[in-house]
């Protein structure tokens, strides 16, 4: 899509990867668990380690991927995701998000989850 949504009553942060760089770290987890006995389900937070906030967003994903990003409305930004295949709850609760009056904030979830 190569666009980042406008949250107006929101701040913090985001923590975006090179989708490819996550799939590398997922193939050699599953490989180096391959020969292990079943330790039942894990959870891995894929950080890029960069604090990037929410104003520099456009920015960072510019500099990731070499191209430009738009920055949308809300609004238009669910619409063009929805076109793109985004799954429909992630639209709606987003859309909600976006009729609620309230301030949010992103924090940082850091590189250690």
């Amino acid at each position: 899509m190569r666009c980042v949504p406008l949250f107006p009553r929101l701040e913090g942060y985001v923590d975006i990867k090179n989708v490819d760089d996550i799939a590398r770290d997922i193939v050699s987890s599953a490989i180096s668990l391959a020969g292990q006995t079943s330790t039942g389900i894990r959870y891995r937070h894929h950080s890029s380690g960069r604090k990037v906030m929410l104003e520099e967003w456009p920015k960072y994903m510019e500099e990731m991927y070499g191209e430009p990003y738009e920055v949308l409305e809300l609004p238009d930004w669910i619409d063009r995701a929805r076109k793109s295949g985004i799954h429909p709850l992630i639209a709606t609760y987003l859309e909600g998000v976006m009729e609620k009056e309230e301030s949010g904030l992103f924090p940082y979830l850091g590189e250690s989850l």
